[in-house]
């Protein structure tokens, strides 16, 4: 009877925690981001077992650059379900923005074992390859497998076309690259800084480079002064 009592009990908890996480994604998506994370929170406290809580509240928290709080809940999110691939890629994404970069790889290597196809770790895993390791044939190999498990990945095809650009001079595939990813994200601060520096390498009296760039600026600014990762070489202001 008692047994009884405690998986009602327990299911009555995961349904209300399920309940908070949509009001948390909710609140998250429309860009109130105190209440996402009160949610998030309470999600967490209610039912620890719903281990998409704590992925989500770890994100928010790397996003606000809390990374010790943010460390912790992702390590609790990959106790409760160690093969979650959204856990191990974001906690990687952590340990490389602290230069613990071998622990990122593992990483990296964890979700890929879980999921294969997952997008955001074959871009991830392929950035660090890119700019860390120079291990440019590896890191397109990457690159190209997140645009086949997501066409619409637009930091992998930021990535990508970066590659292109800078490393292997290939202006045409790279062009292409671009134009296709501001086609799926015109905001996208990435791209909108490799490719005006793309076009001011053509003219550097190209007016629409030059719009480009301080739209960048502009969407940096916004996120907090967040760097853009394969930067083509420093700008002036």
């Amino acid at each position: 009877e008692e047994e009884e009592e405690e998986e009602e009990d327990a299911e009555e908890r995961r349904a209300e925690a399920e309940g908070l996480f949509k009001e948390a994604e909710a609140a998250c998506n429309a860009g109130n981001m105190p209440l996402a994370m009160k949610l998030y929170s309470s999600c967490s406290k209610l039912y620890p077992e719903l281990s998409l809580a704590h992925v989500s509240r770890a994100m928010l928290l790397r996003a606000q650059g809390n990374l010790p709080e943010a460390r912790k809940a992702f390590e609790k999110a990959i106790s409760m379900n160690p093969q979650d691939p959204d856990a191990l890629c974001g906690y990687g994404l952590l340990l490389r923005s602290v230069n613990e970069h071998d622990k990122a790889e593992v990483m990296y290597k964890r979700a890929l074992e879980a999921n294969p196809q997952h997008a955001n770790t074959l871009c991830s895993y392929g950035a660090l390859l890119h700019t860390l390791r120079k291990q440019y044939k590896d890191a397109e190999k990457y690159y190209r497998a997140a645009l086949r498990a997501d066409e619409s990945h637009v930091d992998g095809i930021c990535n990508y076309a970066a590659l292109l650009h800078v490393i292997y001079k290939d202006r045409k595939g790279a062009k292409e690259l671009y134009k296709a990813g501001l086609e799926k994200n015109p905001e996208h601060v990435g791209i909108l800084y490799n490719y005006s520096a793309f076009l001011e390498e053509e003219d550097p009296r190209d007016p629409a480079a030059a719009a480009m760039y301080q739209k960048a600026l502009k969407q940096m600014k916004a996120q907090g002064g967040k760097k853009v990762a394969n930067n083509t070489k420093p700008r002036k202001k």
